[in-house]
């Protein structure tokens, strides 16, 4: 029953799945057969001609692009924070083509909105979003977890937990040092934990360090506009969001994220449930 109700609570089934399902025909798609149906061969001819043309530019724009990814996101790269370690070994050989770097506001992607590369980060990995990191410290901070309602809207993930939190519980129960101050309320009432007298106890919020503030971002950001500024025609006036390549690029890095997620909530949430009720319940109430 356990298992059920997380696989219907917290996991994001597949993004390309989703986005599949929810749009069998693609915007282009349906766009031509407008064309077909309502215009003339003229009409016809003038969007195919700006199709092939946006072909060619984002062919052209790619490389380019690409050239610039490696100094945004190596070590000391301005955008760094984006690929902490375990999501550069998930990325694997995709880590080179981490186009997603250069999507600074949002995404759609068949009419389906994914946040910015440092919100989606950022919500998925510590389960909070940019407006709520310090400005410039990088001092301890305590945070509310937020709901994690990005990537897609009629597939979310209904949690409030981040990929940073379930790393703390996973290293504090390998090192049999899981205590009170591991818990919050969130993990809690993922359980479907209903011992008042304890929840009253733990905290809502949970102290963790964010090695991130709002200063990076805003370097981060105005680095990848620079670059994407530098590879693409001033007279287009393009923006991130228009190219193809970003969007799917930013579809994969949603998914790893995600199953970055699904593997330490199911690791956390199933294998060590009794290990943390049993925590909880160690508890004094008072």
């Amino acid at each position: 029953m356990l298992l059920t109700h997380l696989n219907e609570a917290i996991f994001l089934p597949n993004a390309k799945a989703a986005v599949r399902r929810r749009t069998p025909a693609r915007a282009g798609t349906t766009a031509l057969s407008k064309f077909k149906k309502n215009s003339g061969s003229s009409a016809l001819t003038s969007y195919q001609s700006q199709q092939q043309s946006k072909a060619a530019e984002e062919t052209e724009v790619g490389p380019c692009l690409k050239e610039h990814i490696n100094a945004l996101i190596s070590s000391g790269g301005p955008c760094e924070y984006l690929v902490p370690e375990e999501i550069k070994i998930a990325m694997g050989s995709d880590l080179g083509s981490f186009y997603c770097v250069f999507n600074t506001e949002t995404i759609e992607v068949d009419g389906i909105t994914l946040p910015s590369a440092s919100n989606m980060f950022l919500r998925r990995y510590y389960g909070i979003t940019a407006s709520e990191l310090k400005k410039d410290s990088k001092d301890l901070s305590v945070f509310n977890f937020t709901q994690n309602v990005d990537i897609f809207s009629d597939d979310r993930v209904k949690t409030d937990l981040g990929i940073n939190y379930f790393n703390i519980l996973t290293k504090a129960i390998s090192e049999n040092k899981l205590s009170q101050v591991h818990l919050s309320q969130s993990l809690l009432n993922q359980l479907k934990y209903n011992n008042s007298a304890i929840l009253a106890q733990i905290q809502e919020k949970y102290p963790f360090d964010v090695p991130t503030t709002q200063q990076d971002i805003t370097t981060c950001s105005a680095a990848a506009v620079e670059a994407f500024t530098a590879c693409v025609s001033s007279k287009t006036k393009a923006k991130a969001n228009n190219y193809q390549i970003i969007k799917d690029n930013c579809v994969k890095y949603a998914e790893i994220l995600t199953e970055q997620y699904k593997n330490l909530a199911t690791k956390v949430m199933i294998e060590n449930k009794s290990l943390i009720e049993q925590t909880a319940n160690s508890i004094t109430p008072q």
